[in-house]
């Protein structure tokens, strides 16, 4: 896992829970209270800060999506690691599902949408759309990286960042088909991964469940 850290581009932690996370609904670009850390992604903001903090490397840059739910995890990350200046991105958004936003999962299939990459979701945007702006926000984050050899960068989004990466060099339908589902070989909320130089993606902190019971006082 050292090795992980050290040798990544860049690592990408997931945003805390939230109640849509619980209730198994799509999140999509819900920005309410629904889509907002719950206590238990509060928490768990604070055990990926912590163990950030005790990584064998330094950070020096924080960009997050700009929705609540990731920018109060990257306030949280930013508090512990000492880090004020959090940059944010509207293209690390997640994927926009449009009118699927907060509709149950499981009745609810977007299969179509996953296999027909250029149909847009109902007042929502296609999946080549949502990987054309993450390869842009993901090229500076690189570039930042490039330029900063002796620190680390890291990103604050969503799921649909992480299966951006396991996706590169697989077909789209072989893993993006679980984006739906949270199953277990994905990250979960206030996971954290390292996006390595072959664009693998190797899990530092998966399930992220704990939450120390010192943390009392949640932002």
């Amino acid at each position: 896992m050292k090795k992980a850290i050290k040798n990544a581009l860049f690592i990408l932690v997931r945003h805390g829970d939230t109640l849509l996370n619980d209730q198994e609904k799509y999140r999509g670009w819900s920005d309410d209270d629904s889509a907002s850390l719950d206590k238990k992604g509060i928490k768990q903001a604070r055990v990926a800060g912590r163990f950030l903090y005790n990584s064998p490397v330094r950070f020096g840059y924080i960009v997050s999506s700009d929705l609540d739910r990731s920018l109060h995890t990257a306030a949280i990350i930013g508090r512990v690691l000492g880090i004020k200046d959090i940059r944010t991105d509207p293209r690390l958004r997640p994927l926009d599902v449009g009118d699927y936003t907060g509709k149950d999962k499981e009745t609810n299939s977007i299969d179509f949408y996953l296999e027909n990459i250029d149909e847009k979701f109902p007042n929502g945007e296609s999946v080549a759309q949502f990987r054309a702006r993450q390869k842009e926000a993901s090229d500076e984050i690189l570039e930042w990286a490039r330029l900063h050899p002796d620190e680390k960068a890291i990103e604050i989004g969503h799921l649909s960042n992480v299966v951006y990466w396991e996706d590169i060099d697989k077909s789209l339908r072989g893993y993006l088909e679980n984006y739906a589902s949270d199953k277990e070989d994905l990250i979960h909320p206030g996971g954290i991964v390292a996006i390595m130089p072959d664009s693998e993606v190797i899990p530092l902190l998966g399930e992220n469940k704990k939450a120390d019971p010192k943390d009392k006082g949640l932002e």
